[in-house]
């Protein structure tokens, strides 16, 4: 084991953006999250999606299929608020969508919601 000398700590400062999830004026609750209706965001079509994705929150919860889920949280072009369960993976006619749903949520930003 490696010993860390310090002959003058210090500390430094950050600044950290955090995207909250907010309807109206309120953030989203847990409660509230699990009641967005599940859909699948991938289309049919090759490298194309049902909506526009806005981020994934990484969250679980009792029922839930695997420890650490993420959800994608989208919106249809009508205009509704969904969500996409992506580490499990996605599935569309039998093909899975982890790989891909795994490589979106790498490139969103993550959402937070209140508890």
């Amino acid at each position: 084991m490696s010993v860390i000398h310090l002959t003058e700590p210090t500390i430094k400062h950050t600044t950290v953006t955090v995207q909250n999830v907010m309807i109206g004026k309120r953030q989203l609750t847990q409660r509230v999250f699990k009641q967005i209706r599940e859909a699948d965001i991938f289309s049919s079509k090759p490298e194309t999606l049902n909506g526009e994705a806005w981020g994934y929150v990484n969250y679980f919860w009792k029922g839930c299929s695997n420890f650490g889920c993420k959800h994608i949280l989208w919106i249809t072009p009508a205009g509704e608020l969904r969500r996409c369960r992506v580490k499990t993976g996605c599935y569309r006619n039998g093909h899975r969508y982890e790989h891909v749903g795994r490589f979106l949520t790498n490139k969103l930003p993550q959402l937070y919601i209140a508890t």
